[in-house]
C-alpha cells in the first residue's frame, strides 16, 4: 500500500470520530478526486486505444510488441499498457475512500446537494446517447437506483461511485455534476464551462503548461520610464484610494484592477498563467483588498482572466460574481496549485529525454530559423 493511502486511511478514521472539520475533509475529497481522474485519464486513453487498434486490426492485439510501438503513437507510454488493471484496482481504493469521506460530509455538514446532481444528469442526458441504465450497469448498481433515489421520501445519498461513472459517461467533470446548475446556464456559460472542464482535465493528464508567478514578484513590479507595464493585467495608473484617517489620497502606482475590488486590489497568494494559441494567455489571480476594516469579511477572491494580443483583457469569471459558474474559479485553481507542486516537463525536456530513451544522440537537422525540425 502506498504511503499516500496509509495517510488517507488514517485520516478517515480521525474524521470519523467527528473531529475534523469541514474544510480538511473537502480538501481530502478533493485530492482523492484529482488522484481518481488522473487514473481515470489513464484508463479511457488506454481503453480507446485498444478500441481503435481492434477496428482497425484485430489481429494486431496479438502482437506485443506493435501494440507497445503503436501505443507512442497514441502518446501512451508503452509500460502503462500492462498496468490498466492496476490502475482499476488504483480507482476502485480511491473510490471506496471518496465513498466513506463522502458519507461522512454528508452526515456531519450535509452540503451535498441530490437533487442538483439528479438533475444535471438527466438534463446532460438529453443531448447524448447515453441512457440511465447504462450509467447503473457500469457503476455495479441494479436498474432503477436513480430512480429509488429520486423518491421524496428517500434519503439515501447516492453512492461516490455512481457520480464518477455518470460524470465520466456524461462527459464532465464531477466537480460540474455536483455543484453546477447546468441547465439554467445561458449558451456563454456553457461555453465557458466546456472550456474549464477541459482546462482541468488536460492539467491533470500533464498535458498544459502552467506557469506560476509569485505574489511578491507581481506586488512588487515596476515600469519603464514611459510608464509601461510589462504584465497585461497590470497598469501603472492614477486613483484615490482610503488612507488609515479616513480621507483618500491621491496615488499613482502599478495595479491589478480587479472586477472584485477594483483599484483597491493586490495579489494574496500565488497566480497562474497558460498560454494558448497565438499569444493568447489565460490567467488565474488569487487577490485580496488592499486596504479593509477588522469586520469586513469579504476580502478575498479568485478571478480568470484571458488575455489576447491588440484586444486586451477580459475577465472570464469570479468566485465573487453571481454567477453559475461560481463553484467551478476555486476548484480550477486547486488543481493548477495542487498539481504545480509535482514535477512537470516541459515539451521540448520531453522530446531530448524520449529521443534518449531511444538511443537516439544525433542532433537534429536545423531549419532556416536556426531550429531543430523536431522541436
Amino acid at each position: 500500500m502506498q504511503k499516500n493511502d496509509e495517510k488517507i486511511e488514517k485520516f478517515l478514521q480521525y474524521a470519523s470520530l467527528g473531529t475534523a472539520k469541514k474544510e480538511e475533509v473537502t480538501e481530502a475529497i478533493e485530492k482523492i478526486t484529482s488522484r481518481m481522474n488522473d487514473t481515470n485519464s489513464e484508463i479511457v486513453l488506454i481503453e480507446d486505444f485498444f478500441k481503435s487498434v481492434s477496428n482497425k486490426n484485430p489481429e494486431g492485439l496479438k502482437d506485443t510488441e506493435k501494440i507497445k510501438e503503436l501505443a507512442l503513437s497514441y502518446g501512451i507510454e508503452p509500460d502503462s499498457i500492462d498496468h490498466i488493471e492496476e490502475y482499476r484496482e488504483i480507482n476502485t481504493r480511491l473510490l471506496s475512500y471518496l465513498t466513506e469521506l463522502q458519507r461522512i460530509s454528508n452526515t456531519m455538514y450535509k452540503s451535498f446537494d441530490k437533487a442538483l446532481c439528479f438533475s444535471n444528469i438527466r438534463y446532460l442526458m438529453k443531448d447524448s446517447d447515453v441512457k440511465i441504465g447504462q450509467i447503473e450497469r457500469e457503476a455495479g448498481f441494479r436498474l432503477g437506483y436513480l430512480a429509488r433515489l429520486e423518491k421524496p421520501d428517500n434519503t439515501t445519498e447516492p453512492s461516490i461511485e455512481f457520480i464518477a461513472t455518470a460524470a465520466k459517461m456524461l462527459k464532465v467533470s464531477i466537480d460540474t455534476l455536483i455543484s453546477v446548475n447546468l441547465s439554467e446556464m445561458t449558451p456563454t456559460e456553457k461555453y465557458i464551462q466546456s472550456f474549464l472542464d477541459k482546462v482541468k482535465a488536460d492539467t491533470l493528464a500533464d498535458k498544459l503548461d502552467w506557469e506560476v508567478e509569485k505574489s511578491d514578484d507581481l506586488n512588487g513590479m515596476e515600469s519603464d520610464q514611459d510608464g509601461y507595464v510589462e504584465h497585461p493585467l497590470f497598469d501603472y495608473e492614477t486613483f484615490y484610494e482610503e488612507s488609515e484617517c479616513g480621507y483618500p489620497n491621491q496615488v499613482t502606482r502599478i495595479i491589478f484592477k480587479s472586477n472584485s475590488f477594483g483599484t483597491n486590489t493586490i495579489i494574496s497568494g500565488k497566480c497562474f498563467n497558460l498560454r494558448l494559441k497565438n499569444g493568447v494567455y489565460l490567467y488565474l489571480m488569487n487577490i485580496q483588498k488592499n486596504i479593509y476594516t477588522s469586520g469586513d469579511t469579504n476580502t478575498m477572491a479568485k478571478e480568470i482572466w484571458m488575455y489576447t494580443p491588440d484586444l486586451g483583457s477580459q475577465l472570464l469569471v469570479t468566485n465573487k460574481q453571481k454567477s453559475l459558474l461560481n463553484p467551478m474559479v476555486d476548484v480550477l485553481y486547486q488543481t493548477v496549485n495542487e498539481r504545480m507542486k509535482h514535477p512537470k516537463l516541459k515539451r521540448e525536456v520531453q522530446n531530448a529525454i524520449e529521443a534518449f530513451m531511444n538511443d537516439d544522440l544525433e542532433d537534429d537537422p536545423i531549419d532556416d530559423n536556426g531550429l531543430p525540425f523536431n522541436f
